[in-house]
């Protein structure tokens, strides 16, 4: 009979091990409310998930690659299944651990995502962030301000190319501080649009500004002093932004963008819970088009804003805070709240305030090293609410 291949061995006999277990340890019905049985039967549990996060991980001395299963929910994509490979580099010679995470995503709303971030340090202090995503979904359509009462104005398949990079260079031999470039290139392609009765020459025009392609250039400095740039303790992280965007095909014009992230970590409790904070501001120049425009929602920014692009505007603001704290094994948890808004201008800078709040989970990839998978449910006072399963830290 041929042999299983060693993992799947590892994995088989864990699966049947604790069943075994409890069959040759098994007690009395009247002793059935014993501790030791839920004792062991968490003991069990523990050691199956151990042996399928080890059968789905691959270790070399320098690398270490996770293959995961992804999935996700939101009201604008559905239920989305997939695979996320991730994978960390180490070496004595980089000052941090290298990641790629990329990621293939299809839902049950027609949704396609392929998206591939990379977090590499290099020696001589030279970072390296990019990401790049490719996206079509049918989707909906809002207009641009922080109206309380908001609904879909049309309906429309969307089509996004993206790729951003930002390299920074460390200034002196320790200094925090850095300063580099930035680069952003994006294609969008609105087709099919139906709107909704009464809206159709105001979704004719967000349409019409937002197809096309951009891109940008510009100058970027910041402060890093993490300890850790994954799951940092303590230390500051401080980026300010500055892109000019041309035109490079559709209707609107050249425009600037300037973005504030300025976050601060606290070790508390012994170093065993953080407490993170985070101010983000982001403002608009020019003729942005409808879907380039500034927004206070989505995946990393509030947490309850399912659609990144409900609320959006020339200027959007933010602040939110989270206690990280581990609680057994590989799992943490998150508490974290936020409050934020869009304008136009900054005498409405405090109209209809969003407040947001939510609870999240997390699950540790590569025990020890910081990168986890993360599940994060929201609600704001606005009747909005979203549900989130990604890659590493909001903030």
């Amino acid at each position: 009979m041929k042999q299983l291949p060693p993992r799947l061995t590892a994995l088989a006999a864990a699966l049947l091990s604790p069943l075994l277990s409890f069959a040759q340890e098994a007690t009395p019905p009247d002793t059935l409310d014993s501790p030791s049985l839920p004792i062991r039967a968490a003991e069990g549990l523990i050691d199956v998930a151990e042996t399928v996060l080890d059968a789905l991980t691959i270790e070399r001395q320098n690398c270490t690659l996770a293959l995961y299963p992804a999935g996700s929910y939101s009201g604008r994509s559905g239920f989305a299944l997939g695979i996320m490979p991730m994978l960390q580099f180490r070496s004595d010679r980089l000052p941090r651990p290298a990641t790629i995470t990329p990621a293939i995503l299809v839902s049950t709303k027609r949704m396609f995502e392929v998206q591939c971030d990379a977090d590499v340090f290099f020696s001589h202090r030279l970072d390296l962030t990019a990401k790049f995503e490719a996206a079509r979904q049918p989707d909906d359509l809002y207009s641009v301000g922080n109206q309380r009462h908001k609904h879909s104005i049309a309906r429309y398949d969307f089509n996004r190319q993206m790729l951003t990079a930002e390299i920074l260079k460390g200034i002196g031999e320790s200094s925090p501080w850095r300063i580099g470039v930035s680069a952003d290139f994006d294609r969008y392609r609105f087709t099919d649009v139906e709107p909704d009765e009464g809206r159709e020459a105001e979704a004719a025009r967000l349409v019409r500004n937002a197809d096309g392609a951009h891109l940008g250039f510009g100058v970027t400095v910041g402060v890093d002093s993490r300890d850790d740039a994954l799951w940092p303790r303590h230390g500051s992280y401080v980026r300010l932004k500055a892109l000019a965007y041309a035109r490079l095909s559709g209707k609107s014009g050249p425009f600037g963008a300037a973005t504030l992230d300025a976050r601060r970590y606290f070790g508390i409790a012994n170093q065993h819970m953080v407490l993170a904070l985070q101010a983000f501001a982001d403002i608009r120049m020019g003729d942005a088009p409808t879907a380039k425009l500034a927004t206070c929602g989505g995946t990393r920014l509030g947490r309850a804003i399912g659609h990144n692009l409900k609320y959006t505007d020339d200027t959007a603001w933010l602040a939110q805070v989270e206690l990280r704290a581990p609680l057994f094994w590989r799992v943490g948890a998150t508490a974290f709240g936020a409050a934020g808004n869009v304008c136009h201008s900054l005498h409405d800078v405090a109209d209809n305030l969003h407040l947001m709040g939510g609870l999240g989970l997390r699950l540790a990839v590569f025990e020890g090293k910081g990168l986890n998978l993360r599940l994060d449910g929201g609600i704001s006072n606005r009747g909005d609410k979203a549900i989130y399963f990604n890659i590493r830290e909001a903030f």
